[in-house]
């Protein structure tokens, strides 16, 4: 299956705790099927994805995100007893159209977030899930040498912390 992803310029939301962003960016975005992230800028050239998501109506999600008490609080920078906090930088929402073929748009929309994340979490950064709290990134183990020595256990594994 060939999946594309037409990536958009990505919108400013929060610089320096306060709120940057304007009613016609979010309403210039189109209530199409696609991906998306809100990320922090780290220095002048990372931006770390802190949550990754997929919707089939990206404008109506970002909305539904921007009333969300556990997203905000991560946007603006601010510590929640329930939530990891995010360190400090600009705030970005990062979004792409899922293009070509209408069939299977949940499936494909699936496929590319699962990637998103998981090449996100093998960088080592720290996400957010749907309940706020952490998704920790794995680690992979390989094991060399005799496989006799090794048994059962496979040649590599994820493994979380």
């Amino acid at each position: 299956m060939k999946i594309r992803i037409e990536w958009q310029k990505p919108v400013l939301l929060f610089k320096n705790k306060q709120l940057v962003y304007t009613d016609d960016e979010i309403e210039a975005i189109d209530n199409k099927a696609g991906v998306y992230y809100f990320a922090r800028k780290h220095g002048n050239s990372v931006e770390q994805p802190f949550y990754i998501g997929e919707t089939l109506a990206l404008r109506t999600r970002l909305k539904q995100h921007l009333n969300s008490v556990k997203i905000m609080d991560a946007l603006r920078g601010y510590e929640n007893p329930n939530t990891v906090r995010i360190a400090q930088g600009p705030r970005f929402f990062h979004y792409g159209y899922l293009s070509g073929d209408a069939r299977d748009k949940k499936k494909r929309l699936k496929i590319v977030q699962r990637y998103l994340i998981n090449e996100a979490l093998s960088m080592q950064w720290l996400l957010l899930n749907k309940q706020g709290t952490a998704i920790r990134p794995t680690h992979t183990l390989s094991f060399e040498g005799n496989s006799a020595g090794r048994g059962c256990y496979p040649k590599s594994a994820d493994v979380e912390d």
